[in-house]
């Protein structure tokens, strides 16, 4: 049975407990196996050894997640769906090509200038999708510059995090937002490269 069919079987009042409900309640565009296959290449580099009593200690300090199993579980789980759902939302070189009315060697030109973000999945470019507006045919505004100042090399789930998340120092109505927000609603430019460019120091 597939996930569609799944999902029309699941209760929505009823709160998830295993991955197949999981993805069952949501309309997700990547199956069981995907998610598998997202998994194990996540763990397979990142496999570790017991802490010390002091690398615990300093874990717990520092880390603001406590080294018990548990809780180290839930944080990889954590992550490893946050980049199951960010590839998820991402979208190919064509499909850019097409919503921004642009043939897909000028998107292509557009990544090698990072005039837009990608990264690779499975061999081939993936767009996420939080750098377009809700159309998916413009990018967000000042998004060029922004990039310039941003590491290459930083972790995708790093670059979404920093578009996505909401900054003391960006302030709409008395209510902090993220960097896409921000710029979104016309906010300085200059403002999000600065915090772009501390990001960039602590690298």
């Amino acid at each position: 049975m597939d996930v569609k069919r799944r999902r029309t079987q699941t209760h929505h009042d009823k709160q998830p407990q295993t991955i197949e409900e999981w993805m069952a309640s949501l309309d997700l565009s990547f199956s069981q196996s995907d998610f598998v296959a997202a998994l194990d290449e996540m763990t397979r580099s990142t496999k570790a050894s017991a802490l010390s009593w002091h690398d615990r200690e300093f874990w717990d300090t520092h880390s603001g997640i406590k080294s018990d199993d548990a809780a180290i579980a839930s944080a990889s789980a954590a992550n490893a769906a946050a980049r199951v759902l960010l590839d998820a939302s991402a979208v190919t070189a064509e499909e850019v090509a097409n919503r921004m009315r642009l043939s897909p060697s000028t998107i292509r030109h557009y990544k090698a200038a990072r005039k837009l973000y990608s990264y690779l999945v499975n061999g081939k470019l993936a767009f996420p999708a939080w750098q377009f507006n809700d159309a998916g045919d413009r990018s967000i505004p000042s998004l060029e510059n922004v990039l310039a100042v941003l590491p290459e090399e930083l972790h995708p789930q790093t670059v979404a995090g920093f578009f996505l998340t909401p900054q003391p120092d960006l302030l709409l109505h008395d209510k902090q937002v993220s960097a896409k927000a921000w710029l979104e609603a016309g906010g300085q430019e200059e403002i999000v490269v600065e915090l772009a460019k501390g990001l960039a120091a602590g690298y």
